[in-house]
Order: structure tokens, then sequence, then C-alpha cells
């Protein structure tokens, strides 16, 4: 909260913080299907951290300007979210502390679907995480998961559930999102 010598108050983040929420804003604002953008892309001789950009001594005549981690996640996210939409299927979790956001997505022309996940919460530079089990509707046959602040993406095994949904055990959720895509 503003605490008087500021208008944006104190918080202060890591680069690594910053970049877990760059990928948490893109992802919600696709699955509310809002537009979204990155204000002050640039600009690095703010007092208060808004850039993509690495801050530089705004007393330096000529500022080099270098890509912090939250421009590449911000990146990864374009290239991970290009063609989704809001999706109306459902999907669930099983296990976990209950305190996880899950989002679905997908690809009305491939019929690609895609589950994003994550802790709710401050992130952290050093998150705990805590394993589910993710419930995708029928008929998927293949999965990958893709951590968002690498784009490292494996294969996952899936398994059927007692009413022939999709069942992705052991799925490790920290306080930045992995997505899930499953294709048909």
């Amino acid at each position: 909260a503003p605490d008087g010598r500021n208008w944006w108050g104190d918080y202060q983040c890591s680069e690594l913080v910053k970049a877990k929420y760059c990928a948490q804003i893109s992802l919600l604002h696709t699955a509310l299907d809002v537009g979204s953008y990155f204000c002050e892309t640039y600009s690095n001789a703010y007092p208060m951290e808004l850039s993509l950009m690495r801050r530089a001594f705004p007393q330096y005549p000529v500022t080099p300007l270098q890509p912090s981690p939250g421009y590449y996640v911000t990146r990864n996210m374009g290239t991970l979210l290009d063609g989704l939409y809001p999706s109306a299927q459902t999907a669930r979790l099983l296990g976990g502390s209950g305190m996880l956001e899950l989002h679905l997505l997908e690809n009305p022309e491939t019929g690609l679907l895609a589950a994003a996940l994550w802790r709710k919460g401050r992130a952290q530079d050093a998150c705990e995480f805590e394993t589910v089990t993710l419930v995708l509707p029928r008929g998927y046959h293949t999965a990958h998961g893709v951590n968002t602040m690498n784009c490292e993406a494996q294969r996952l095994i899936l398994s059927t559930g007692t009413a022939g949904e999709v069942l992705v055990h052991g799925l490790l959720i920290g306080d930045y999102p992995i997505m899930i895509f499953a294709q048909n």
C-alpha cells in the first residue's frame, strides 16, 4: 500500500519474482479474454521497476538496455498463448492445498487444449511445490507439460479414470505457471 513517500508503496521484488508475475498476468488476461500488453516495456529511468529491461543508472548519458528475465518470459508467453482462447470445457485437480489457479484454454482450429496451473499468493524466489493430479475431459491421447519460465517441455504419461476422463498424475505446481497441452 502507499506509505506517504510515494504512490506505489514500498513493494520490491527480484527479477525472478517479476518474471513469475509476467507469466501469471499473461495467462490471466488470456483466460479472461482480455487484451494484454506490457506497459513501459523499454522505460528504465523511472524510479519504480516497470520495465522489461534491466535497470541502469539514469545519470548515464547513454543507458544500455539489457533484457530482464521478465522480457524472456513475456516472449515465451506470447509463443505459448498464440491461438489460444478461453475454453468452455472443464477440468479439476485432485490433491493439493486448494490454493491453486487452474485455467483452461483451447485452440478451436486445432482442438488443442491447454491447462495452466500455479499456486495462488505472493511469488517468491524459492517456492515450495505441491503435487497434484490434473483431471481432463475424455478424448485426449497425448500431452506435454511446459515450464513457462524457460519453455522446457516434457512429454507426459496419461492414464484413464473410472469415468473415462484423462488423468495426469504427479504434476509439481509452484508459484509460476506450468502449462499442460493435450491433443486428441
